[in-house]
This record gives C-alpha cells, structure tokens and sequence, in this order.
C-alpha cells in the first residue's frame, strides 16, 4: 500500500538570510521527503534564500503584492 507524502508548508515574512530562514533550511534538507513534501511561501516576496530552497528542489512560492502584509495573508489563504 503506497501512501502520498504529507504535505508541508512553511511560511516566512521574508527571504532574507537569518536564523529562522536557516532552520527552515535544515529541516527540509533533513525531513524524509518520500513522507514529506515540503514547500516555501514568502510574504514579502522572495530574496536570497528563495534560491537556497529552490536548490534542494524545494518548491518556492512568491506571496508578495498588492495589499501588503494582509494581501500576502489572502494569497495564502487560497
């Protein structure tokens, strides 16, 4: 019996490097992905990590537009 993996996505306000970017980082790079699949959103748009994710085939997803932070929450939202 084959299961489809769990899917897992983490929200961060920006793509800049610091320590809560980092630790998202790790904790991809070390999850099971045949259990898990994992993705990144970024409210204020997309930086320098957004490349680091997407080097470890972690999908990225760019939440920033009109509206702000509360647009950003509404494109998270659906």
């Amino acid at each position: 019996m084959t299961h489809e993996a769990i899917r897992i996505l983490q929200a961060l306000t920006k793509s800049e490097v610091g320590g809560t970017e980092l630790m998202v980082l790790r904790l991809v790079r070390g999850v099971d992905r045949t259990r898990f699949a994992c993705e990144v959103s970024f409210l204020d748009g997309c930086g320098p990590m957004a490349s680091r994710f997407q080097a470890e085939s972690v999908p990225v997803h760019d939440l920033h537009g009109p509206g702000g932070f509360l647009g950003a929450a509404r494109r998270l939202a659906t």
